[in-house]
């Protein structure tokens, strides 16, 4: 906006003083992705150039029987269903630039436009596998009755939620840790996605020494 002038001055803006249009960008910020981070690739190469499932072979469970001198001994024949992995989800984006305007641009426009598209992928997909991520929750996992072994542990319900506060943050994340204790998860490479009010708990927790830590 032109500084004002007083009456009878002339208004040189727009004719002798220029708008200029900067370079630079303004920066943009998007939303952080995280699906990287918590799944695996491992069988993306058996699928990378045909097929639309991949069926993934389990390990039974053997059962322990007890043993008495003399017995006639039960034969068992471990079987486990596979699970299938179904390749159905897709999305696109289709930007265009005309090769005048491109030419004529000072900025690089298709750069620019598929960038963001990039990180708008990157955000929808992350969406569509925490949704799943959140359908898929074991039964053990969940509720107020958590616990595979023991049923011990309040972890809220879809009508009942856990309430969380910082004085209780900690020990809420010590239970989901021991309900995936109890379901026999390796302690290596578990992750947990919070957001920005979860983290700002702990936080502010009073048995947090050191919240720096919680990025």
């Amino acid at each position: 906006m032109a500084i004002g002038t007083a009456a009878g001055h002339p208004q040189y803006s727009g004719n002798f003083i220029p708008e200029i249009w900067t370079g630079q960008l303004n920066e943009k910020f998007y939303t952080a992705s995280v699906f990287n981070d918590i799944t695996n690739n491992k069988f993306e190469g058996e699928i990378k150039n045909q097929g639309d499932k991949v069926y993934i072979r389990t390990i039974p469970d053997v059962t322990i029987k007890d043993y008495v001198k003399g017995q006639i001994l039960e034969i068992e024949h471990p079987d486990s269903p596979p699970i299938e992995l179904l390749i159905d989800k897709a999305h696109y984006f289709n930007v265009s630039v005309d090769d005048i305007d491109a030419y004529q641009s000072d900025l690089g426009l298709m750069e620019m436009w598929s960038k963001d598209a990039t990180e708008q992928m990157r955000n929808h997909i992350d969406s569509g596998v925490l949704q799943n991520v959140y359908a898929d929750v074991d039964s053990n996992n969940q509720g107020d009755d958590a616990g595979k072994k023991s049923g011990a542990y309040d972890l809220g319900t879809a009508t009942s939620a856990k309430e969380i506060n910082k004085n209780n943050i900690l020990d809420v994340i010590v239970d989901m840790g021991t309900v995936l204790d109890e379901q026999d998860v390796p302690a290596d490479n578990r992750w947990i996605v919070a957001p920005a009010w979860f983290t700002n708990m702990i936080k502010k927790s009073d048995s947090c020494e050191s919240p720096a830590y919680v990025n």
